[in-house]
């Protein structure tokens, strides 16, 4: 039977009906009038809601190869695809394809479309206009939207969304097994990540796909970053800072500037008093007092306190040279060793000249 958007009026309201009724009488922040009565998800026409309702139909279709069930068809179908490894949704922007639509639309934002939107705070970066505006709520605490039932405030109305439900008496579906924590490291660089999707995107940055420079012999992975570098050899600037008058050449750039001279540090050490102005570079900075060091090295054990500390450190069991001397082109491991030899060639340099002088 199909869920009816009419309520009763009489008698006393169930929760469900007061966010619904409250939601009717008044205007919202972007106009969202139609209520699921079963949800509480808000949309923006009749239409809109009448074709979101068919999700609580009763209707649905399922994968006998495995039992799951879908309310659509199509899911369905592009479940069904998984299965027999059939991948008709080809990118029109590289070699990749995939077993939906949904799929190839979510690989294409996040490989070929550039992020757009970058926080003046973190440096964060979003493609889309919406989660940029709802990431800097969480620097200036804006919380605009309002539960009806318990005045409880969010700062998006995915997340008021998500509270309704707990007013309503909706079965819960049972949530799936969360995935061990850094268990998924990428086996070209050794960088461990916490899901395995994200391990995916990543590996992804290890393709042989390149986007060289005409200008120059530098090679960039994606073509947003090489985009970024061509503008500094062309001279443009477009990047502007808005709490002065600097500009750069990319947003990363632009970040990178205002957290150093415009963010004051928020995060005090309880200890020495040391401050900082990101909460990540205060957590790894108590690990010193601590003695903490969650991350370690599955070869030799080693732990360490920051993952990009063991990071560099695996690059030391690893044989490809990750920096070479500019001098004598000595490939070395780490940073740190190729410095320190740098140092000998312009140890020698200042004694020949000194030895010049003499004579």
């Amino acid at each position: 039977m199909k869920p009816s958007v009419e309520i009763s009026q009489g008698g006393n309201l169930t929760p469900q009906q007061i966010c619904v009724e409250s939601m009717k009488n008044r205007s919202t922040n972007n106009n969202l009038k139609f209520i699921c009565n079963v949800c509480g998800n808000s949309f923006s026409d009749e239409q809109v809601l009448n074709a979101h309702l068919r999700c609580h139909e009763t209707i649905e279709y399922q994968c006998k190869q495995c039992g799951k069930t879908y309310r659509e068809k199509a899911k369905l179908q592009a479940h069904l695809n998984k299965h027999n490894g059939v991948k008709p949704y080809k990118c029109s922007k590289c070699d990749e394809s995939f077993s939906s639509p949904h799929l190839r639309s979510a690989h294409n934002f996040r490989s070929h479309v550039p992020p757009r939107f970058c926080c003046d705070v973190c440096g964060k970066r979003y493609i889309k206009k919406y989660e940029y505006v709802v990431h800097c709520r969480t620097h200036t605490g804006e919380k605009p939207f309002e539960c009806e039932i318990c005045q409880k405030a969010f700062s998006s109305n995915i997340s008021l969304i998500r509270h309704r439900k707990t007013h309503f008496d909706l079965p819960k579906k049972p949530k799936p097994e969360p995935e061990p924590h850094g268990s998924h490291a990428c086996h070209i660089c050794g960088m461990v990540f916490k899901y395995e999707s994200a391990l995916r995107t990543h590996l992804k940055r290890h393709n042989n796909m390149e986007y060289p420079c005409d200008q120059c012999d530098k090679v960039y992975k994606d073509q947003p970053t090489l985009q970024e570098h061509l503008n500094i050899h062309n001279g443009l600037y477009p990047y502007k800072c808005s709490n002065c008058d600097e500009s750069f050449a990319s947003s990363h750039l632009r970040s990178k500037h205002n957290m150093q001279r415009h963010v004051a540090p928020r995060f005090t050490c309880d200890v020495c008093n040391k401050r900082y102005k990101d909460k990540r570079g205060l957590t790894i900075h108590l690990r010193s007092h601590t003695g903490e060091k969650p991350f370690m090295c599955e070869i030799c054990s080693k732990t360490f306190k920051s993952n990009e500390i063991l990071i560099q450190h695996k690059r030391i069991h690893s044989d490809v040279p990750h920096r070479t001397c500019p001098v004598c082109n000595k490939g070395f491991s780490q940073l740190y060793n190729m410095k320190k030899h740098l140092n000998t060639h312009l140890k020698s340099q200042n004694f020949t000249k000194s030895s010049k002088k003499r004579s």
